[in-house]
């Protein structure tokens, strides 16, 4: 659930924005950031399961992340090489976004195959959805 949101609110945003360069960018960069967020978490997850044999919860990423470069530090990791490689898996994550919206974009033809009724209710629905899963996810969380 907690990828499958903000793919479905991506996937939102590009039904609803005009297909532009301006739009393909924002579009790029929203996915370049969730990809490049994800793969931090897994990295993070990979490190915890070495060091401490155990998954990483979001209170102890919180906990350490003001303390990141003393963690860095006692790890053995460079803090030159912690700062390069998340910007250049970003970088790679951008360019590979970019591309791909360029070429392989779906948006263009499903707007073209839904008449204006189905594509609005494809949108009204997605938001639904949207708002009823993000609504769940928060209250599960302020109740935990």
């Amino acid at each position: 659930r907690l990828a499958l949101l903000p793919l479905l609110g991506l996937a939102l945003l590009r039904l609803v924005l005009p297909a532009a360069a301006v739009s393909r960018a924002l579009v790029a960069v929203l996915a370049a950031t969730l990809l490049t967020g994800m793969l931090a978490y897994y990295a993070i997850v990979l490190v915890g399961l070495h060091t401490w044999g155990r998954v990483v919860s979001w209170e102890l990423i919180s906990g350490y992340a003001p303390q990141a470069l003393r963690l860095l530090d006692a790890l053995g990791i460079a803090t030159a090489a912690a700062i390069a490689v998340p910007l250049l898996a970003c970088a790679a994550a951008l360019g590979s976004a970019w591309l791909y919206l360029k070429h392989f974009d779906w948006v263009p033809l499903a707007r073209q195959a839904l008449s204006a009724p189905l594509l609005a209710a494809v949108v009204l629905s997605a938001g639904a959805v949207l708002a009823i899963a993000l609504s769940a996810s928060t209250a599960i969380a302020q109740s935990g």
